[in-house]
């Protein structure tokens, strides 16, 4: 069989979980993106991901194609996203992230408030869902919203693969979201 008859049959064998895999991070870490183009987005990453496997290496086609299905969708969600438009369209466009969750939303929104005690209070906020990070993962935050790193190089940075940077970014968020929620009620 060819390499590209080898491609192709795990692309087809595999677009249905793609498919669900597309939409299950969509639901996961609310993106806000139509759910076509994140699909459209996760093919061409499954036909790259095929091209690049291979086939008894250390990795299962579906966890060597989740990573890059994954980013595929985050990619595209932050090219179709306002702000982003916003930006590129001022020469700027810089790599953004998903939409911040409601809680974390409303401080953006009063740190960027005219009134300098709101902005203070913000800034109060910040530092308290901060203080619930460890060392660790503040500075992959820091790293990758203050400095605008790929989390490739935060990992490297860190002496950690980008999957684990991954993994300690998401996990920070996570634990953020969290107090930030528990605080609101």
């Amino acid at each position: 069989m060819s390499d590209r008859a080898a491609r192709d049959q795990l692309v087809l064998a595999h677009a249905a979980w793609a498919r669900r895999t597309v939409l299950q991070t969509i639901r996961r870490l609310r993106i806000t993106i139509d759910p076509e183009e994140a699909i459209a987005a996760a093919n061409l990453a499954l036909v790259e991901a095929a091209g690049r496997y291979t086939p008894g290496g250390p990795a299962a086609f579906t966890t060597f194609a989740h990573r890059r299905i994954v980013g595929a969708v985050l990619d595209r969600a932050h090219e179709l996203s306002d702000a982003y438009r916003e930006r590129a369209g001022s020469g700027g466009g810089e790599r953004l992230y998903p939409p911040a969750p409601v809680a974390l939303e409303a401080l953006a929104n009063r740190l960027r408030a005219p009134d300098p005690h709101g902005a203070a209070d913000a800034r109060l906020e910040v530092e308290r869902l901060l203080a619930v990070l460890t060392p660790r993962e503040r500075e992959v935050l820091r790293l990758a919203y203050v400095e605008d790193l790929p989390l490739v190089e935060v990992g490297r940075r860190l002496g950690v693969t980008e999957s684990r940077a991954c993994q300690i970014s998401h996990g920070a968020v996570r634990k953020m979201r969290a107090f930030a929620a528990s605080r609101l009620r």
